[in-house]
Formats: structure tokens, sequence, C-alpha cells
């Protein structure tokens, strides 16, 4: 997976509060498995039994916790919890889309639900009377949801969700 832009490990590293060894401008475009990645991409470690996939790895950079400091050559990234700061990697090159306020003509909404003037309703969204929908809040195509349901700010629901009280 490639990201639209690529990322020093340093910024990778800030984001998610680790320590860069290693050459921290190598760029990241994407990110993989141990086994899976290719050069450009950046893969983690967390459990020991995948460790000898580490020597092997095409990956241009690696997450690790601090007792494999040094069980690469790797550029690496040095973290307390390598899952979390996977994560924030993931978060980092791959950003949720930036959604369009409105409601899409297609949404069919009841007249007593209340919907933030800055929330983006999708196309073939059911939206029932009573429901209250947040700030910010993403509803995605063919989302049903029924009567009294409440979405709080920037609450995001991918396609086809179905919520009920």
């Amino acid at each position: 997976m490639e990201a639209t832009h690529p990322h020093s490990l340093q910024d990778l590293a800030d984001a998610c509060g680790g320590e860069v060894v290693g050459d921290a401008r190598t760029l990241i475009r994407g990110i993989g498995t141990l086994e899976q990645a290719v050069p450009g991409e950046i893969t983690f470690l967390v459990n020991t039994l995948y460790r000898d996939q580490l020597t092997r790895t095409r990956a241009s950079a690696v997450i690790l916790g601090p007792t494999d400091r040094n069980a690469c050559a790797l550029p690496r990234i040095i973290s307390d919890n390598p899952y979390a700061c996977y994560a924030r990697v993931a978060q980092r090159l791959f950003p949720f889309p930036r959604a369009v306020p409105g409601v899409h003509a297609s949404a069919v909404i009841d007249p007593a639900a209340r919907i933030a003037p800055s929330a983006s309703i999708g196309p073939q969204v059911t939206i029932g009377a009573g429901s209250v929908i947040g700030e910010g809040v993403v509803i995605g195509a063919g989302c049903v949801l029924g009567d009294e349901v409440r979405l709080g700010e920037g609450a995001w629901l991918y396609p086809r969700v179905v919520i009920y009280t």
C-alpha cells in the first residue's frame, strides 16, 4: 500500500514519539508485513516468533521495541509500544480523507432529525426521527440510522452501517 506523499523516518518517529536509529532521512511511502514489505515501506516486530523474518525483510525501515533495538541493521524507530507506534505511522501515511459537508440528494432524513451543518451525509442514507448527527460526522453511502440515534462529533460511519436504538 503506497501513501500519496512519502515521509521521512524522522517525521514518522515524531508522529509516534519514537527514537530513530540509523538514517532519519529514509523515505517511507507505505507499510507492510515483515514478510511482504518492499523497499520504501516500513514494518514492525513485536512478537519474537517472527524475529527470523526481520533478517529477510525487504522493508526500508522497521519499528522495534527497546529489547530489539540492535536486532537488525535497517534504519528503525525504537518505541516502548511498537503496536501503537505502527498505528500512528499508518495514520500519518494514510490520513482519513476530508469529507465535504452536506446532504446527498438521495438521502432520506426525517424532518424531526437534527443534522449539524458540518456533517457529511452520503447517498442513499436513511436517518430516522429524533436522531441527532453531530459536528463533523461522516455517514457513508447506504447507512441506515433508526429513530433517536445520536452520533457525536467526528463520528465516521463507513458504507452500509445500520444502527438502531
